[in-house]
């Protein structure tokens, strides 16, 4: 309780002393604009590395990212990875990401990178498994919608062309468990419908265990087409979506 209302009160000054510069129409606006409670001056990207004493966090060295762990037992910090050191394999390119998670028992990285835009959210991308025991960066799938580590850290779970499978981490086998996925037919992932209207991607979840794999299964093969123009070249190009009006017909979705 002491810590957090010194807390409050170095805020509390703070702001006092901005606000002689500038005037503010409420106490909350005070408290945002200095970023004391949006994490503006704290690290970036921390995540909580279960079952562990520590959290990672990023920082950016010049152009490469970093990731840091933070020990809270015993208060020291540790560099764990830095794009500056890693080059994507069989290349002289400069290894970078876009995001990363953990696997529980904190041996290796997921990496996705290469992300190239289909609609607001989603996309396609390459994923990486770094490991931290042996420094050595792999591939494991390339142009996959999405990926996750499994709750137990074995295996990585990711949907690609409308598929889903998973990749054991042990023996560096793919496992293929959809196969009709197919233009308009997906398994593991949404429509665009979707996506807009709602804001969902991934349409599969790991069970805690790990031993299963729940996913939507979407066909949008009787939506109605809407079709979209890109005039930002010379020559206009066209693209076709799945887009219900009012009284079409949806996308016929059922669980897996």
């Amino acid at each position: 309780m002491r810590k957090l209302t010194l807390v409050l009160l170095l805020v509390l000054m703070t702001i006092t002393l901005s606000a002689q510069k500038k005037q503010y129409d409420s106490l909350m606006d005070a408290f945002m604009s200095g970023g004391a409670l949006r994490g503006d001056r704290g690290p970036a990207g921390v995540e909580w590395i279960e079952d562990s004493d520590r959290y990672s966090f990023t920082k950016r060295e010049g152009r490469a990212q970093q990731i840091w762990t933070y020990d809270i037992k015993t208060e020291s910090e540790e560099l764990v990875f830095s794009e500056g050191d890693h080059k994507f394999p069989g290349t002289e390119n400069q290894f970078s990401y876009r995001s990363f998670q953990w696997t529980m028992d904190y041996k290796f990285l997921l990496f996705q990178t290469n992300f190239e835009r289909i609609w607001r959210y989603s996309g396609n991308a390459d994923y990486y498994l770094y490991s931290l025991e042996d420094k050595t960066l792999s591939p494991i799938v390339e142009g996959a919608f999405t990926a996750e580590v499994s709750p137990d850290g074995k295996k990585v779970g990711y949907g690609k062309d409308g598929n889903l499978f998973t990749f054991d981490l042990a023996s560096g086998e793919h496992t293929q468990l959809t196969t009709d996925g197919a233009d308009k037919f997906y398994n593991g992932r949404f429509g665009w419908a979707n996506e807009e209207e709602f804001g969902l991607v991934q349409a599969w979840e790991w069970s805690y265990d790990s031993k299963y794999i729940a996913f939507w299964q979407t066909d949008e093969r009787e939506v109605p087409v809407y079709q979209l123009t890109d005039f930002s070249g010379q020559h206009p190009e066209y693209m076709e979506l799945p887009y219900p009006k009012v009284g079409d017909n949806p996308p016929v979705e059922r669980l897996g």
